[in-house]
C-alpha cells in the first residue's frame, strides 16, 4: 500500500491543484516531506518481506540460511536504529520483539547452527562470522556458565578467543548428535548408497548477498579423522553471491563419502522445516 502511495504521491499533489474540495474533504492532504517518510518506511520493511519470504519458501530447503537471516535482521535494526530519528520509537519496538526471541545467541535453536554447519557453502568458518558479529554489538553475556567446565570468566578472554570457545561448543554439541547416529546406524547406512558421480549442480537455493557472504573468515579446523572430522576439513564450497546452490543435491552426490552425516543433514532440514510448518500453523490459527 505505501508503495503504491509513494508511485502515486504526483496526483496527490494534482489533485489538490484541481479540485478544492479534495483539500476542505479532509483532515490533512499528504505533503511532500510525508511521502519521503513513506519511502524511509517501505526501505526499511523491505528488508523484512524478503526474509519472510525466503523463511517461508517450501519450494526448496533454506533452514540452513535462517541464522544469517537472523544477523542480517539485527544488522538492519542497528543500522536504522541511529539513522531515523522519524519513526525511531517504531525500531525500537522491533528491537525489543527481537532481542526478545533472538537476542541471546544460547536461545536459538542449536540445529540452525548444525544446518549452517552441513552447508558445504559455510561451515564452522561462517559460524565464526555470526559469533564474531554477536560479541561485537555485546550480544554474548560474560558471565560463568556454571555448566561449562571450563572456568575461564568470558570476560578474561579476547574477542578471538570468546568465538573460537563458542565455535568449538557448537562443534561439541553437534559431534554428541553425530556420536548418537553413528551408533544407531553404524556402516549399515553405506550398503545402499548410490556411487558418487562427477556432477556437482549447484541450482536451486538462492545464494543471496548475505551477511555471511559479505563478511567471510579465515578461521581453519582440525580434528580427528572420523567422517564428520573429514567433512569439516574439507575446505568449504566458494561460491558468488548470486550463485545457486542445491544442498539436497550436494548431500546426495556426497551421501557414499559421508552416509552419517548425510543423513544428519536430511533430518536435520526435516526437522527444522516441520517446525516452520508447526509454528505457521499456530500463527494463522489452525488446528
Amino acid at each position: 500500500m505505501l508503495k503504491t502511495a509513494i508511485e502515486l504521491k504526483e496526483a496527490f499533489f494534482d489533485y489538490d491543484f484541481n479540485n478544492s474540495s479534495f483539500a476542505r474533504d479532509l483532515e490533512e492532504i499528504p505533503k511532500r516531506v510525508d511521502f519521503e517518510v513513506c519511502r524511509k518506511v517501505v526501505s526499511f520493511l523491505e528488508k523484512f518481506k524478503e526474509t519472510t519470504e525466503l523463511v517461508s519458501n517450501v519450494s526448496c530447503p533454506v533452514s540452513h540460511l535462517w541464522f544469517g537471516e537472523v544477523l542480517d535482521i539485527d544488522k538492519h535494526l542497528r543500522e536504522w536504529q541511529h539513522e531515523n530519528a522519524s519513526f525511531k520509537e517504531m525500531i525500537e519496538d522491533m528491537r525489543k520483539k527481537y532481542d526478545k526471541y533472538w537476542g541471546d545467541y544460547k536461545k536459538i535453536n542449536h540445529y540452525m547452527y548444525f544446518a549452517m554447519i552441513l552447508d558445504p557453502t559455510m561451515k564452522l568458518e561462517m559460524i565464526g562470522v555470526g559469533f564474531r558479529h554477536l560479541i561485537e554489538n555485546g550480544c554474548v553475556p560474560m558471565e560463568v556458565d556454571e555448566n561449562d567446565s571450563d572456568e575461564t570468566p568470558l570476560s578474561f578472554l579476547t574477542d578471538d578467543e570468546v568465538c573460537d570457545k563458542m565455535v568449538k561448543k557448537v562443534e561439541n554439541d553437534m559431534r554428541v548428535l553425530f556420536d548418537m547416529y553413528k551408533e544407531k546406524y553404524g556402516t549399515n547406512l553405506s550398503s545402499d548408497l548410490p556411487k558418487p558421480t562427477s556432477s556437482q549442480s549447484t541450482n536451486t537455493s538462492s545464494r543471496r548477498n548475505s551477511f555471511f557472504f559479505k563478511k567471510q573468515a579465515g578461521n581453519k579446523f582440525s580434528g580427528v579423522d572420523d567422517e564428520l572430522s573429514k567433512y569439516l576439513k574439507e575446505p568449504r564450497l566458494e561460491l558468488e553471491c548470486d550463485d545457486y546452490f542445491d544442498i539436497l543435491n550436494w548431500w546426495k552426490l556426497n551421501s557414499p563419502r559421508f552416509p552419517i552425516v548425510s543423513k544428519m543433514a536430511k533430518e536435520i532440514q526435516e526437522a527444522l522445516d516441520k517446525q516452520k510448518g508447526e509454528h505457521g500453523k499456530e500463527k494463522n490459527g489452525a488446528p
